[in-house]
């Protein structure tokens, strides 16, 4: 149990060098495509084709071999690096597929929460209503924001002028 653990956590902060050390739209491009990839294997355990990872592949090479720290989650998953440039999951045992699944899943949802929010607000944004609407709370928040600070000023000002009156007496 302890093991599994100890795996899971350093998958986990493999996954997170790599979310902290590439642009988020990187990552979530190639945290799609390790699912694939992974989900592939899981599900064909024994079919090798899915145990290779073809750098060749345009897809492959440019959303997913170019991500800082993605060598390093290969080699943890058991891939190793072949003669041609391509890599290998040599491993039959796949509990680090599964606990790598597991991990991607999550992130992914958190990803896709994040695409529907900003996609929503896009589509919000171009109605004219909407924009309409956003410019006017836009502008009072604005205005409170100001007169927020000028009633700071004025009570500032007041304590100035009671603490010299109280000095004067």
């Amino acid at each position: 149990m302890q093991s599994i653990l100890n795996e899971r956590k350093k998958l986990y902060d493999l996954i997170e060098f790599i979310k902290q050390n590439n642009p988020e739209e990187r990552v979530s491009k190639a945290m799609k495509i390790m699912n694939k990839l992974l989900t592939n294997i899981k599900n064909n355990p024994e079919e090798l084709k899915y145990r290779i990872i073809k750098t060749t592949n345009q897809t492959i090479n440019n959303d997913l071999m170019t991500i800082n720290g993605i060598d390093n989650l290969l080699y943890n998953l058991g891939y190793i690096a072949t003669n041609d440039g391509n890599f290998l999951l040599e491993i039959s045992d796949l509990n680090n597929i599964e606990l790598c699944l597991n991990i991607l899943n999550s992130d992914i949802g958190i990803y896709k929460e994040k695409e529907y929010v900003k996609e929503t607000s896009q589509l919000m944004m171009e109605n004219p209503q909407v924009r309409k609407e956003m410019e006017l709370k836009r502008k009072k928040l604005e205005e409170e924001k100001k007169e927020k600070e000028r009633i700071n000023q004025l009570i500032k000002d007041d304590k100035e002028i009671r603490k010299m009156k109280f000095n004067y007496k």
